[in-house]
Formats: structure tokens, C-alpha cells, sequence
């Protein structure tokens, strides 16, 4: 067997050889067109990658900007709200202390108010428990005065009867007078 090997090893290098002369100037084509192609697309891939790679880099370097404005927007907005809130505590202080004021001022007024009624009030109440008792003594004199000019009862009664039976009497002839 070792004998058919090497026959087989040259038969297999004759068909090595006719394929070459045959096919040799085809296969050295397409072998040149694959390359160059191997070429195009490593040429094309590099650039892609390349194009992919400067892409992916301005997308990074785009979104490292948003990042820092959007961390400097929230340090502005975080100032603006702590600004804001010591302006609102500020504004509420000054409110709480207008109120207060405005408290203590009508209480000094309402205070002022009251003692003004309760001096006006004694002061009334003064002059009319004079004037009572002014017209208590004029009406106690009053009485007394009509006591002595009032006519008792019982004259009143004979008084009113002799004007009755007056009324009731028949009315006398009139008399002739002389002359």
C-alpha cells in the first residue's frame, strides 16, 4: 500500500497541475477580485467604524454638555428655591409682625375706647342720678301742691250732686223784669 500512496500523491499533484492550466488564469482572477473586494469591504468597514466611532464620540461629548447643563440648571434652580424660601420666610416674618403690630394698636385703641365709655358712663350716670333726683323733688313738691289745691272727695261728691240736681230741675218761668 505504501506503493499506491505515492501514486495517488502524484496523481493528485497531475490534477493540481491540469486544473491550473485550465482553470489558473480564472482562479488568479477571481482570487485578485476577491481580494480587491476583501479590500473594498475592509476599506468600507474601517470607514464606517471610524464614522461610527466619531458619531458615538459626538453623541458622548453632546450628552457630557447636557449633563453639565442640566446639573447647572438644578444648582440654579436649588439657589432660586432657597432665595425663595428665605424670601417667603422674610414676607411671612414681616406679615406675622405688621399683624402684631396691628393687634397691640387696636388693643391700645379698644383699651382707649373702654375707658372713654366707662368715664362717659359715670359721668351720665352721675348727671342723671342728679337729675332724678331733682325731679324726684319736683314732683314730691308737685304732689304737695296739688294735695293743698285738691278738693276732697266728699265735696267733690256734694259739689257734683247740687250740679246734678240742678240739671235735673225743671226749668223755672223766666221773670218779667221791672222797669
Amino acid at each position: 500500500m505504501a506503493k499506491k500512496e505515492p501514486e495517488v500523491e502524484a496523481a493528485s499533484d497531475n490534477v493540481d497541475q491540469i486544473r491550473e492550466i485550465i482553470f489558473g488564469a480564472h482562479i488568479k482572477d477571481y482570487e485578485q477580485r476577491f481580494r480587491a473586494l476583501e479590500r473594498k469591504l475592509e476599506q468600507n468597514l474601517k470607514k464606517v467604524t471610524d464614522a461610527f466611532n466619531k458619531r458615538f464620540d459626538e453623541v458622548d461629548k453632546s450628552l457630557a454638555e447636557l449633563q453639565q447643563l442640566i446639573e447647572a440648571e438644578q444648582g440654579e434652580r436649588r439657589d432660586g428655591d432657597e432665595s425663595l424660601d428665605a424670601l417667603l420666610q422674610n414676607q411671612a416674618k414681616e406679615a406675622a409682625d405688621q399683624l402684631a403690630g396691628l393687634e397691640a394698636q387696636t388693643n391700645e385703641q379698644l383699651n382707649a375706647l373702654n375707658q372713654s365709655l366707662t368715664e362717659v358712663s359715670s359721668s351720665l350716670e352721675s348727671q342723671l342720678g342728679d337729675q332724678g333726683a331733682a325731679q324726684d323733688k319736683a314732683l314730691a313738691d308737685l304732689n304737695s301742691q296739688l294735695t293743698a289745691q285738691n278738693i276732697s272727695r266728699k265735696e267733690l261728691a256734694k259739689l257734683l250732686g247740687t250740679v246734678a240736681s240742678t240739671l235735673d230741675a225743671p226749668p223755672k218761668a223766666p221773670r218779667k223784669r221791672r222797669r
